[in-house]
């Protein structure tokens, strides 16, 4: 009559590992899109003043005018940069969130995309604006 009542079974601890590595993950990656970020916006101004240079030696009179498309690859290539930096996010927390797991990489997915799509805009833009006289 005395028999020992089994108790409620507990589920294993977490281990607490997939959240550091999630956001370590975050973290590294927001930071190579910012120094990717510094890194293009350098690059191009140093493009175009070296294309506008060329452009007043090949057609002279033409670098003194002001081009209304001249730096318009900039904001093209922040939201490419913007959107790569945002991709981590879902990304990392994709790491220990197993029940948003499939939505998370969809949108990891998703804003790299996008990403690429700004950056190959951003780069079409700058060739555009450099062999425009």
């Amino acid at each position: 009559m005395n028999q020992p009542v089994p108790q409620a079974s507990q589920p294993p601890p977490r281990s607490p590992w997939p959240v550091v590595g999630g956001t370590l993950f975050i973290i590294a990656w927001v930071i190579i899109a910012w120094i990717l970020f510094y890194l293009f916006i350098v690059n191009g101004l140093i493009l175009e003043m070296l294309l506008n240079i060329l452009r007043s030696v090949m057609v002279p009179g033409s670098a003194s005018s002001p081009r209304p498309e001249m730096l318009g690859w900039v904001p093209a290539m922040q939201s490419a940069i913007i959107l790569g930096g945002a991709a981590g996010l879902p990304a990392g927390l994709a790491f220990f969130w197993r029940g948003r797991r499939k939505a998370l990489l969809l949108g990891f997915v998703t804003a790299l995309v996008l990403s690429v799509v700004c950056g190959i805009y951003a780069f079409y833009l700058l060739i555009a604006s450099a062999i425009t006289i």
